[in-house]
């Protein structure tokens, strides 16, 4: 029984991703038509193609600016076949204007990313550059795990200043048989209030964490776009340990970003291991939450890196990501943090490679 309930609880994860990824686009297209009263089937066929094309379109925006400056170079190719890029579709509005003679279309399509992610990265120059051309590169992203934050209330400070001011006068009457005496005084006050409000930051907690699932799903990523990857563990003990992830991992779990020297000495080893390109980043996963709309566990963590050309006198920064914050759900804390960081590495992975695609780095 615990194996079928395994089993069951793996195809409904792996049933969630596909169903994220399939995200609708909707797409308008519209044409004149020559005939009297309706366009004819080849018309309304011309305006469903222009929203198809236009769906793909406004996918390929979302993506991006590094992807779209890439997608452009395949535009015609996709747009010349935009049947096969579409999974499934359906139209969600028809307009017919009889005194304008226009015809709208307008529908709901579901892309095919991944064709079109192939597509995009075999039209790239290190798609097209030969084994033996391909530059090596390597990557260091450390993540933290925050064990426990403390939130301070607001200390508020209030003032007030009061002051009183007093005026009186006096009369004498007489006449011929007494003297009579009156007198009146006016009082006055002012407040005068202040304050202060005094808000002290969280304290925030950390732990090294692993970056095994993330480090997989990097690799993946660049291997799949063409990039010969060397695993920054495998090259440590050749740099005479320039290249430390230890010193990655102590730097993260005490200030918030990867200290200079660091970098320098990770960027002078892979230099004299004629590795051209070095990537660094960190992970931030935040403690666990409850999803209000699913119920399940969920773990949020933010990504940031840069890819670093080594090979001339300084460290040149030819691409960078995030932060971009990215959340992973699950039935319990580890499910989610694994999901969490997958999907940070591919969006990581996948912009580094779309900026470097698009400056043609070999």
């Amino acid at each position: 029984m615990s194996f079928i309930r395994y089993l069951t609880l793996l195809l409904v994860l792996t049933y969630s991703g596909w169903a994220l990824a399939e995200v609708p686009v909707k797409g308008m297209g519209q044409i004149k038509y020559n005939g009297w009263n309706s366009p004819s089937t080849a018309e309304q066929a011309q305006a469903r193609s222009k929203a198809r094309k236009a769906a793909i379109s406004t996918w390929a925006s979302s993506q991006g600016g590094s992807f779209l400056k890439n997608y452009d170079m395949v535009r015609s190719q996709v747009e010349s076949s935009v049947e096969t890029y579409i999974l499934s579709e359906s139209i969600i509005l028809e307009k017919q204007d009889k005194s304008s003679k226009t015809y709208k279309v307008v529908i709901k399509a579901v892309i095919d990313d991944v064709r079109i992610k192939n597509l995009v990265s075999d039209s790239s120059a290190t798609s097209q550059t030969s084994e033996d051309d391909k530059s090596y590169m390597t990557f260091v992203f450390v993540s933290r795990r925050q064990t426990s934050v403390q939130a301070y209330d607001e200390k508020i400070y209030k003032r007030a200043d009061t002051s009183a001011a007093e005026e009186g006068q006096e009369q004498e009457q007489a006449d011929a048989s007494d003297i009579a005496y009156s007198s009146e005084t006016n009082k006055s006050y002012s407040v005068t209030t202040g304050g202060s409000k005094t808000l002290k930051s969280d304290n925030i907690t950390y732990d090294v964490a692993s970056t095994n699932e993330f480090n997989t799903a990097m690799t993946q990523v660049f291997s799949s776009s063409g990039f010969e990857v060397v695993d920054a563990g495998d090259i440590e003990e050749e740099s005479e340990g320039l290249v430390s992830i230890d010193a990655f991992k102590a730097d993260f779990r005490t200030g918030d970003d990867i200290s200079a020297e660091t970098r320098r000495n990770a960027a002078k080893g892979a230099k004299n291991l004629d590795i051209p390109y070095l990537a660094v980043g960190t992970l931030d996963i935040g403690v666990k939450e409850i999803d209000s709309a699913t119920g399940n566990v969920r773990v949020n963590v933010t990504v940031t890196g840069k890819m670093l050309y080594v090979q001339k006198r300084f460290p040149k920064t030819v691409a960078s990501v995030g932060p971009v914050l990215v959340a992973g759900l699950g039935p319990n804390q580890t499910v989610a943090e694994s999901n969490a960081l997958k999907k940070a590495a591919n969006i990581a992975a996948a912009e580094l490679v779309n900026q470097l695609n698009s400056k043609g780095v070999m």
